[in-house]
């Protein structure tokens, strides 16, 4: 029994702490876990999201990133930890008695109804007077552009309007907390970058919390105020599309987010200046803040990598011959190979090109160590 109570009292604090806290964190989640069978989706996983914020959750297929989403959601029973969403646990609570709202990946659209109807249809359990709910359904569908269409039929729309119909049936009831399951991923390029502006614009209009699940690293760093990401369901980094970018911690994080030219190896020199490190018979000068004799791995992002004359004068500068060359609009990127065969890319500007190359010639490529980043092997 004295257990009992001590396991009340505790659950009782943590609750008037998370109230406190209410303003600030709209979701915590405290080592939560979710297992199918033997199989661990999301291993102990702790994360707090801010209100108003947009966080994605970024990983891989089966990262247990939708699972997350789920559990918060109330659609998935974690196997161990705690939810708490806006001041209150709620790890055991059914989905329309929390205060979030999903936009399912399938999009989950009733085909026998009409537009109205489908966006009406949340209503149902919290708005009895039907004028009211028809109001609302038009106020809601005119959010998202689509003033008019309440009496469509579903069947008959776009790709697009479909999206748009799943997120006014979503944010009908008006909740605080708004999930989206790969919300865009049956879309077009052209129409997928047409809705990140919308959901962006959307979010910044009505001032809830976005938590969003992808896969695709352009959505997450140009829609997120922050990114999570995930991989073999633990957290590996969260910070904002700059930070993420720019400073990986891990060598997942480096390597899944954007594209980077990851060496790893040992280093055999460090100071307070600059370090070096040795890999595959090439020795690099690298920032400092590892001991000589650790492994670690150098990351190198493609756009920080100088070509021909430019590559004069830096810190790190090689031999490399070109393998391919691909034309991107405002960008050449080019396949090097360094005389070890580690084959790496470069990016630069295609206006800046002042000397001619073609696949097979060997040119200079260099970065400074200012423009590359140790992360622990």
């Amino acid at each position: 029994m004295a257990d009992g109570i001590g396991d009340k009292k505790s659950k009782q604090q943590s609750e008037e702490l998370m109230g406190k806290e209410a303003r600030e964190v709209n979701v915590r989640l405290v080592d939560v876990s979710k297992r199918f069978g033997k199989i661990v989706a999301v291993d102990s996983l702790s994360l707090d999201i801010e209100n108003g914020e947009f966080l994605i959750l970024l990983g891989p297929s089966g990262s247990g990133k939708t699972t997350t989403l789920r559990m918060i959601g109330g659609f998935e029973v974690p196997s161990g930890g705690e939810i708490y969403i806006r001041g209150k646990i709620v790890t055991n609570v059914p989905p329309n008695r929390r205060e979030t709202r999903m936009v399912f990946q399938d999009l989950a659209l009733f085909p026998h109804m009409s537009v109205g109807k489908n966006v009406e249809y949340g209503l149902q359990f919290t708005e009895r007077d039907k004028k009211k709910r028809r109001l609302l359904a038009g106020n809601s569908l005119a959010s998202v552009s689509l003033d008019g269409f309440y009496n469509r039929n579903v069947n008959t729309l776009s790709g697009g309007e479909r999206q748009r119909v799943a997120l006014a049936r979503a944010l009908v009831t008006q909740p605080p907390i708004l999930l989206l399951d790969e919300p865009l991923g049956a879309l077009d390029e052209k129409l997928r970058e047409q809705t990140q502006v919308e959901l962006k614009m959307m979010h910044r209009e009505l001032g809830i919390t976005f938590l969003m699940v992808t896969h695709n690293q352009e959505e997450a760093l140009s829609m997120s105020t922050r990114v999570a990401v995930v991989n073999e369901g633990r957290l590996e980094q969260v910070a904002s599309p700059e930070v993420l970018y720019e400073n990986p911690e891990t060598v997942f994080v480096a390597g899944f987010v954007g594209t980077a030219k990851l060496f790893k190896g040992e280093i055999i020199e460090d100071s307070a200046e600059k370090s070096k490190l040795f890999s595959n018979r090439i020795e690099f000068f690298v920032p400092s803040g590892f001991r000589k004799g650790e492994e670690t791995t150098l990351v190198v992002r493609p756009e920080r990598i100088k070509l021909g004359a430019e590559a004069e004068g830096k810190e790190n500068m090689f031999e490399a011959k070109i393998q391919d060359i691909l034309y991107k609009g405002p960008a050449l990127e080019y396949g090097l190979i360094l005389n070890n065969g580690e084959k790496i890319r470069a990016r630069v500007d295609s206006k800046s090109i002042t000397e001619t190359s073609s696949i097979g010639d060997t040119i200079s490529i260099g970065w400074d160590i200012k423009d590359c980043k140790l992360v622990r092997s």
